[in-house]
């Protein structure tokens, strides 16, 4: 059996979390940030692993080196990429 593709998963992760688009209805709204909620806890927890994983980079064997590198490499990546305050001000 193959792995599913990043973008497979992320579907599967918003098919269990549900819609959290906001739609303009109190009562959808509610249900839609409760959802974002829920994601936003899984979105914590997978970061957290990433977060966790930084502790190898410093290591001397090789294959643990590298898994550490590139956590703090995409880390970094997304602060530099989804700079907030940034975003906003586009949005605004």
């Amino acid at each position: 059996m193959s792995k599913l593709e990043a973008n497979q998963i992320a579907e599967v992760v918003f098919a269990l979390v549900g819609d959290i688009e906001a739609y303009g209805e109190t009562q959808i709204d509610k249900k839609n940030r409760d959802n974002q909620k829920i994601l936003t806890d899984v979105v914590d927890t997978l970061v957290w692993s990433l977060i966790q994983s930084t502790k190898y980079a410093k290591r001397h064997e090789y294959s643990m080196k590298v898994i550490g590198e590139d956590a703090k490499d995409f880390l970094g990546y997304l602060v530099e990429e989804y700079d907030l305050n940034d975003y906003v001000r586009r949005e605004e």
